[in-house]
């Protein structure tokens, strides 16, 4: 019996679980969440009350009333409704409320009456969080992380099945496009009748990026996000979200690898990745290497390869690397040939100090008695190579095409799910902000309300008053 199961046929499989309505968050259960949220003054402990060598008055508001801010920007779709919002007295209060919670009624009473306005936010925005967004970002990586532990997701103390491992021990992740603040593709533009050269609002942090499998070039800024969910609604922790500036090299599949080996040396309960069809047998290469699986689609330039044969004492086997697997290729009765897969009994994985190596453990059916072969997938050998093929690109750990790999595969369309919200959270479904500090900052606010959202959730279903 084949340890991944066969696939089921789409007309059998269970409908997917909806969304439940005790589990519905509104505007204001969203600014509480976010004003309750520790990350928030763990991340304002990172900012100086003022800016390096500044002299003057001390500020208005404390620095974490501007990460409050920067967070509730997503919940309001603007900084100008955000500071609308906050001149109210009732929401105002909710932010107070949470502001107690966690620094105390003194803190909390000693803020001034209303909130800060928009002018208050642009120019503590480049006084105090741009300057310190590198650091913004690596913190909150690690909270957010440790945030996902204390929810069960990622935990370090899971069981490891390598074969069949549960959603909430993967790492989701995908690249969106955000529809640019401006249509504007160049910051001037020459008439072509009268040669008038005329000058446009440009953002400097979009370009054309490539979607739908590079069939589809897409004008605006693009953000790499990485995520960890259960099976529970809206159980879900955004770990992070990268800037791609157009043109990188290496593309997504490079700067999704650059976040998944951080995440992996942050998250221990991590087992491996889910991602889409920008992961190829270079990308799949280094994350087996470091002992982690990847699940993603087989491209359809990959057919079958021949391998070498396995020989035994009185027969012989020819080996095939078909749709991710080892296939044995049989003459039929009218001469034809056809490939059958071999059972996998185990993925065995082999560390040693400085990689990890990974093998399908194969039943071989024989006239002559079963045999048991071990084959290397996944990571490329340097001492041999099997029909001199590349080998993460031909031979997965979890091979398409089985029960195991639909499962995993289908949670890939959480990644979706959290672009749609994305979406749903900017103004007109458009970017706020202008150029990739200012965009990155606005994302840093997206992650927290939607991390602050999951923990509120979280404690509601648990009936937790802790954490």
């Amino acid at each position: 019996m084949d340890i991944f199961g066969e696939a089921i046929p789409k007309g059998e499989r269970s409908p997917r679980k909806s969304s439940r309505d005790k589990d519905a968050v509104t505007r204001d259960d969203w600014i509480e969440a976010v004003a309750a949220h520790p990350t928030v003054y763990e991340l304002a402990r990172l900012i100086p009350p003022h800016a390096t060598g500044s002299v003057g008055r001390p500020g208005h508001y404390p620095p974490y009333v501007y990460v409050i801010f920067n967070a509730l920007t997503m919940v309001f779709g603007s900084a100008r409704s955000t500071a609308a919002h906050l001149q109210c007295g009732e929401t105002w209060g909710r932010v107070r409320e949470g502001v107690a919670a966690n620094l105390g009624r003194q803190e909390a009473d000693a803020l001034p009456a209303c909130g800060p306005t928009r002018h208050h936010w642009l120019y503590n925005r480049t006084r105090l969080l741009l300057p310190r967004l590198a650091d913004l970002l690596e913190a909150h990586r690690a909270l957010a992380v440790r945030q996902a532990e204390a929810q069960g997701l990622l935990d370090p103390g899971g069981p490891k099945n390598w074969s069949n491992p549960m959603r909430q021990q993967l790492i989701i992740g995908d690249g969106t496009v955000v529809k640019a603040p401006t249509a504007a593709t160049a910051a001037e533009t020459v008439d072509t009748t009268t040669g008038e050269i005329k000058r446009h609002r440009f953002d400097p942090g979009s370009g054309l990026h490539a979607e739908s499998g590079d069939k589809t070039m897409v004008w605006g800024p693009k953000f790499v996000l990485f995520s960890a969910r259960g099976d529970d609604y809206r159980d879900r922790v955004i770990l992070e979200a990268r800037h791609q500036p157009a043109g990188q090299e290496g593309g997504e599949a490079r700067l999704a690898l650059d976040g998944l080996k951080e995440l992996f040396r942050e998250a221990r309960g991590a087992l491996g990745t889910v991602w889409d069809g920008a992961f190829r047998g270079i990308h799949r290469d280094e994350i087996a290497r470091q002992g982690r699986l990847v699940v993603n689609k087989q491209h359809g330039t990959c057919g079958p390869r021949r391998l070498t044969p396995y020989l035994g004492s009185k027969c012989r086997h020819d080996l095939w690397a078909v749709d991710g697997r080892v296939a044995e290729r049989r003459i039929t009765e009218d001469g034809t040939g056809e490939n059958i897969p071999l059972p996998v009994v185990k993925l065995e994985q082999r560390s040693s100090a400085n990689e990890c190596r990974w093998y399908h453990v194969l039943r071989i059916p024989c006239r002559h008695g079963g045999h048991k072969a071990r084959i290397r997938v996944a990571t490329n050998a340097s001492d041999e190579d099997l029909g001199q093929i590349n080998r993460p690109e031909w031979l997965r750990q979890i091979p398409p095409g089985t029960r195991a790999f639909q499962k995993l595969a289908g949670y890939r369309a959480d990644a979706e799910s959290t672009n749609a919200s994305l979406d749903r959270r900017l103004w007109n479904g458009r970017m706020i902000a202008y150029g990739a500090p200012r965009q990155t900052l606005v994302m840093l606010g997206f992650v927290m309300a939607e991390n602050a959202a999951s923990r509120a959730l979280h404690r509601r279903r648990s009936g937790s008053s802790a954490g």
